[in-house]
C-alpha cells in the first residue's frame, strides 16, 4: 500500500478529541505519550465552547468549529447528544492532519495511558498497513456486574476505537470518506438500529477496505471489559505486565474513571 505523502522525513501526529472540561485527563494521556514519542506532534481537537489555548505549549489545540462548515456543525449540535457529537468528527480530524502532510496519525482516547512505545503498531505502519485496530476482547467474556459479556461487543462493535492508527494511504482516505459520510447523520447510540456512535461502523473495515491490520494482543487496550483473563503485575518503575515481566503492557484504557474532587475513582 503506497503512502500518499512521500516526504523524506515521515511525520506522525498523535491526537485526541475532548471538550474543555475533559481536557485535564487528555493532559495526563499526552504526558505519557510524549515520554515515548518525543518526535511526534500532539494535537487536541476541542469540541464545544471553552478556552484551552494555554493548556500546554507542546500540544497543538484545534477547535472543531475551525475545521468544520458552520452549517454542518450547527446541524450536528442540534441533532446529536454530546457523546455522539464528539465522536462524529473523528474522520475529519484524521483528514485535517493528513492534509497538513502527516504520513500517519494515531487517535487515543483521553482516558488511555501509554507505558511504552507501541513498537508493534510502529512496525505495522512502517510495513505499509493502511491502519491498525484492536479488538475489545480476545477471548469470550463472562457476564458479571462490570461487563454484560459478549453481547455487549455485538452491540458496541468488535473493535475499541479508543485507539486507531492510520497511515495516509489512498485506501485510508477512501475509508475516511466513507466513514465521514456515515457519521454525518448516523453516529448514534441506538441498539434498535444496530448502531453505536462511530465505533460500530468499523466492524465493516476488514471486508470493505484493504490493508487494515487487527492487532490481537492483550498488551494493547487492557480495560475493565477484558482484564478478567489476565494476571497484571508491576515493577518498581511503574510499568505493568501481563502474566510475567516478558510481556510489557503498551497501554491501559481506564474507561469508567471519573474525577471526584481531588482524586480519581473507578466507577463500574
Amino acid at each position: 500500500m503506497s503512502l500518499v505523502n512521500n516526504e523524506f522525513s515521515k511525520k506522525q501526529a498523535i491526537f485526541t478529541v475532548s471538550d474543555a472540561n475533559y481536557a485535564v485527563m487528555a493532559l495526563t494521556m499526552f504526558d505519557s505519550v510524549s515520554e515515548h514519542y518525543p518526535e511526534s506532534d500532539l494535537f487536541l481537537f476541542v469540541v464545544g465552547k471553552g478556552n484551552v489555548d494555554k493548556i500546554d505549549n507542546n500540544i497543538n489545540v484545534i477547535y472543531i468549529h475551525d475545521i468544520l462548515d458552520d452549517i454542518d456543525l450547527s446541524q450536528r449540535i442540534s441533532y446529536y447528544l454530546q457523546v455522539e457529537l464528539a465522536t462524529s468528527f473523528r474522520p475529519q480530524c484524521f483528514e485535517h492532519l493528513f492534509s497538513h502532510n502527516y504520513d500517519s496519525a494515531i487517535y487515543l482516547d483521553p482516558d488511555l495511558y501509554i507505558f511504552r512505545r507501541m513498537t508493534e503498531v510502529d512496525e505495522l505502519l512502517e510495513d505499509g498497513a493502511s491502519g491498525v485496530v484492536t479488538p475489545h476482547a480476545l477471548k469470550t467474556v463472562r457476564s458479571n456486574v462490570a461487563v454484560i459479556g459478549d453481547e455487549t461487543f455485538l452491540k458496541c462493535g468488535i473493535f475499541n476505537l479508543g485507539f486507531l492508527a492510520l497511515n495516509c494511504t489512498s485506501e485510508t482516505l477512501r475509508m475516511l470518506s466513507w466513514w465521514k459520510d456515515k457519521l454525518k447523520w448516523q453516529c448514534v447510540a441506538d441498539s434498535r438500529l444496530g448502531l453505536f456512535v462511530d465505533q460500530k461502523w468499523l466492524d465493516l473495515l476488514p471486508t470493505y477496505f484493504d490493508g487494515f491490520e487487527i492487532l490481537k494482543s492483550p498488551l494493547y487496550n487492557l480495560a475493565p471489559w477484558n482484564s478478567e483473563h489476565y494476571s497484571v503485575i508491576s515493577d518498581l518503575h511503574g510499568k505493568f505486565y501481563i502474566d510475567n515481566f516478558d510481556n510489557p503492557i503498551a497501554f491501559i484504557h481506564f474507561s469508567g474513571v471519573r474525577r471526584a474532587s481531588n482524586h480519581f475513582s473507578f466507577l463500574k
